[in-house]
């Protein structure tokens, strides 16, 4: 049949040649068995989640009845037992979960409870006040099945004062009985399921415990459990949650929410901070953990909807680029899919909330910005990475981060801070090697170049000139500043004696000599390290006989370009006292020193005939400082 026929079919009215069999309305039939198979492998991830529907619909009971005014709100009350088989002979477990809420009529068990898909929950409230409940599928009660070869629902409607006590009890073929009983029960209702088989240990009491505590230990309804190896207990399963106490500046307080954040999410925690999502009806807590086990942090965000746990992997709520962040948070706008594992992929509403997420953290970084910079170090110390990600795509997180970034500069180790407080001009070089080569010439004239060859370091140094206009920062390069601070002097016949005399004193290095001067008194002497002046001396030191011929076998690739250059500043004293003094051993011994100190201060590790010459250098010229002779 081609596509055309098919829709022609499906969409235009046809006038029938002959009566149809079941011509009319006819209604869909369910295998049950098909549909608790569907629900067990495809819709829930867990056989365990009965547990959670069983509490999520006496929680709605209770609401409903403290919508209509029947019962007083803080009233409600869930007990759930389980009874161990009396004998091992075919006899059962029996799970018993029962509340005082609204109840139900006869009536309303036709139109609701055996109708897939319809909430028991009536139409006009959740119309009115759907946010004040859990469930909406009608569909959690056949969760049961899935333990339970039988469930019994023993209910009296708290409506009218002489309404009967009605039982229904549910197979898994589909079939249902329906009675009234002669029994004067409480208003509210009462669920028993009869266990199929207890292989995943499904009505195991303690279990069960946990499962409640899991799911309803924030539910604003009492909630006591008891059973096989249950400890007694009068006080109710249920808390608050320790944000509904606001957030306070004693330590105290939060010391109580970092507690309730390791014990949620299993982490070790060095800050927390409120979350607040008007668009969602969301209000929690940020928490900050010490430690990132991998990229993506599957587990340990806990969503609760209504004050029932959704989901404890609730990496939707994160924003981007933020693994060491969890969250904690209770919500009333979000809608659960229909398994209640998650929320409907309403991405505009999700995003919102991850916003908010990330404006929280910010003020929270600008807090301890402002009080408790110590804390701020470890966080950066302990998320460098990640924080600098995230900085990267939110300027006003950057501009707060800043004074604490951690930098290599030329001058030493120290924060993005203090090398704005301290220097007017800072620059800074992308390429590490390139910033190697800028050590020495920088370091001889006290210019601060931060080494942007670090992980994302780079692109915080081309965003600083835009958050701070008023402090152009401007990148460099080695060349650069070896045409900034490294100007030639006349050549005169002293410059020319002098070069001479250094070029003669070391002749055993694979080095130019050069004099320089810069107007200013600083480092008699820089060792300049050109792009493979590195490789050069790390091959030659292998050799370290001080002969260089092995690297002709290279060819062209080193030339003199790529020789060190041993700079001499004729501004400073000692390199004018040498362009005055005559030649001679001390002159060509004190070269020698020079040498050696620009070696150690270009961060390279002498040879051994380096070392040896130096050694003999020194001792020569103290020998003759204390009277020796030249």
């Amino acid at each position: 049949m081609s596509d055309q026929t098919q829709t022609s079919i499906a969409e235009k009215p046809h006038q029938a040649t002959a009566p149809a069999k079941g011509k009319g309305s006819n209604n869909f039939q369910v295998d049950l068995g098909g549909l608790i198979e569907i629900l067990s492998d495809h819709l829930y991830t867990e056989k365990s989640v009965f547990v959670r529907e069983l509490l999520q619909n006496a929680v709605d009971a209770i609401t409903g009845a403290e919508l209509e005014g029947i019962l007083k709100n803080g009233g409600g009350e869930i007990s759930l037992e389980v009874q161990p088989a009396k004998d091992t002979h075919g006899a059962k477990q029996v799970i018993t979960i029962e509340d005082n809420g609204i109840g139900l009529t006869e009536e309303e068990i036709h139109t609701f409870l055996v109708t897939i898909g319809r909430s028991i929950k009536r139409e006009d409230l959740i119309k009115q006040r759907q946010g004040d409940f859990i469930g909406r599928f009608g569909i959690g009660l056949l969760s049961c099945f899935m333990v339970a070869d039988r469930v019994v629902l023993v209910t009296r409607s708290a409506r009218t004062p002489d309404a009967p006590t009605i039982r229904w009890t549910g197979h898994t073929d589909g079939t249902y009985e329906l009675e009234v009983l002669d029994q004067d029960l409480s208003p509210g209702t009462r669920v028993y399921l009869t266990a199929d088989s207890d292989k995943d240990g499904a009505f195991d009491a303690c279990r069960v415990r946990e499962l409640i505590q899991k799911y309803g230990q924030f539910l604003p309804v009492a909630i006591t459990v008891r059973g096989p190896d249950v400890p007694d207990e009068d006080e109710s399963l249920t808390n608050c949650f320790p944000w509904e106490d606001g957030f306070g500046t004693e330590d105290v307080k939060e010391a109580d929410w970092i507690a309730f954040a390791e014990k949620t999410t299993g982490e070790s925690v060095m800050g927390v901070f409120p979350v607040e999502s008007e668009e969602a009806g969301l209000i929690g807590m940020g928490v900050v953990i010490k430690k990132v086990s991998g990229p993506v942090p599957n587990d340990g965000n806990h969503l609760y909807l209504k004050r029932m746990l959704l989901s404890d992997e609730a990496v939707f709520l994160l924003p981007d680029k933020m693994p060491f962040l969890r969250v904690l948070a209770n919500a009333t706008l979000l809608k659960p899919n229909a398994a209640r594992d998650a929320v409907h992929d309403d991405e505009n509403l999700l995003e919102e909330v991850r916003v908010d997420v990330r404006e929280a953290f910010r003020d929270y970084v600008r807090r301890l910005d402002e009080r408790n910079p110590g804390r701020l170090k470890k966080m950066m110390a302990a998320h460098s990475r990640a924080l600098l990600d995230a900085a990267l795509e939110d300027e006003p997180l950057l501009t707060t981060l800043v004074p604490h970034i951690p930098v290599e500069t030329t001058l030493g180790e120290m924060t993005l801070g203090a090398v704005r407080e301290q220097f007017d001009d800072y620059r800074f070089i992308t390429d590490y090697e390139d910033y190697k080569r800028a050590i020495p010439l920088a370091r001889a004239h006290s210019v601060c170049v931060v080494n942007a060859g670090f992980f994302q370091i780079d692109h915080v140094c081309r965003k600083l000139s835009r958050i701070f206009p008023e402090e152009p920062v401007v990148e460099t390069s080695s060349k650069e500043l070896r045409e900034q601070y490294s100007k030639p002097v006349d050549d005169g016949p002293d410059a020319r004696r002098l070069l001479k005399r250094a070029a003669a004193a070391l002749a055993d290095e694979d080095c130019e000599v050069k004099l320089v001067c810069d107007g200013k008194k600083n480092a008699p002497c820089v060792l300049e390290l050109r792009e493979n002046a590195a490789i050069r001396r790390s091959q030659g030191s292998e050799n370290d006989l001080g002969s260089l011929d092995f690297l002709d076998d290279f060819g062209s690739s080193f030339g003199d370009s790529d020789k060190a250059v041993f700079q001499m500043n004729a501004d400073t004293r000692v390199i004018q006292q040498l362009l005055a003094a005559t030649d001679g051993p001390r002159t060509r011994r004190g070269i020698r020193v020079l040498y050696h100190l620009a070696l150690l201060a270009a961060r390279q590790t002498p040879n051994q005939r380096e070392s040896a010459a130096f050694e003999d250098a020194f001792t020569a010229l103290f020998e003759m400082g204390e009277g020796g002779a030249e």
